[in-house]
């Protein structure tokens, strides 16, 4: 999806590449580190009032990469 479609009213916040997680049992599956994302968002915004959470192809593609590496 393209930014230009997400929906205005609903609150959303990206996730960096640094807050994705490897999952050490699934190679092909991907955690959020949602401590570290409600601790960078706090300040802007009452990480309770998100409702999408944004995440790049690209950091997906490459942290899925890393993982399979990894283990």
């Amino acid at each position: 999806m393209d930014s230009i479609q997400f929906d205005d009213e609903l609150i959303g916040c990206s996730v960096f590449a640094q807050e994705l997680l490897p999952n050490e049992n699934k190679s092909n599956q991907l955690g959020i580190n949602l401590g570290a994302v409600r601790s960078r968002i706090g300040e802007l915004v009452e990480p309770y009032n998100v409702e999408r959470l944004i995440i790049q192809i690209t950091d997906i593609e490459e942290m899925l990469h890393a993982g399979s590496e990894l283990f």
